[in-house]
């Protein structure tokens, strides 16, 4: 490497330097291997693009290594999540550069139902849950936050103006609260089971499950009046 003088300094690589080589331990590399087959379970098949990109990866690691990786590679499967939906490559990359940036963008938007529509929104993080994509963001459409499935965004246009993101935010418990308001029919569900146990599993629009407070009746005579015990 030289350096070089000038108005601002700098360096400058000096021709024929040669990059010293992508090292992983054992541990790090099937890490890897895992992480990735347990997201995409189209890894083994070299003709697909994160199959691909990990073989080259694969390939350049030390050979004790890479047999390690490769070998877990070819012999390890993964039942493939029946909701999961991969958006695509192009409109993800382009969110995501938008996020970045803070940039405005204007989507065009297909719902579940099959209406259209096109709306300026300041995305403001990419959240995965449960296999699907979502862009959670502020709507200036509606005027408040919204979490958008990101297979079902037509187009990106990007070049907007440029906004601040909230940083105080929970954007995974934000998504959880969006997906859990805005239904036709409101649904009130009994656990019997405590309810720190079902918040585990349960996200609502209005929070974490409230206890419930079961009435039990109990038995009186006419001489003693006992109404009810509360468990």
């Amino acid at each position: 490497m030289e350096s070089t003088r000038g108005p601002y300094g700098g360096y400058r690589v000096s021709r024929g330097i040669r990059l010293p080589p992508l090292v992983f331990t054992a541990t790090e590399a099937l890490g890897l291997v895992m992480a990735v087959l347990d997201g995409s379970q189209a890894a083994a098949d070299a003709d697909d693009p994160v199959g691909a990109a990990l073989g080259k990866i694969i390939r350049v690691l030390p050979e004790n290594v890479g047999r390690q990786a490769a070998t877990m590679r070819r012999h390890a499967c993964a039942a493939p999540d029946r909701g999961a939906v991969r958006p695509g490559t192009e409109t993800t990359s382009a969110l995501v550069d938008a996020i970045a940036a803070q940039r405005r963008v204007s989507i065009g938007y297909r719902s579940e139902s099959g209406r259209q529509w096109a709306e300026d929104v300041d995305p403001w993080a990419v959240v995965v849950r449960h296999g699907r994509w979502y862009l959670l963001c502020h709507s200036h459409r509606a005027n408040a936050a919204r979490a958008y499935r990101i297979d079902r965004i037509q187009s990106v246009a990007g070049g907007g103006e440029q906004f601040r993101a909230p940083g105080d935010l929970d954007y995974v418990d934000l998504v959880e609260q969006h997906l859990g308001a805005g239904w036709e029919f409101e649904t009130k569900v009994v656990f019997d089971t405590p309810a720190m146990r079902v918040a585990r599993y349960v996200k609502t629009a209005d929070g974490p499950p409230e206890p419930h407070r079961r009435r039990r009746p109990m038995r009186a005579d006419r001489h003693h009046q006992q109404s009810c015990d509360v468990e």
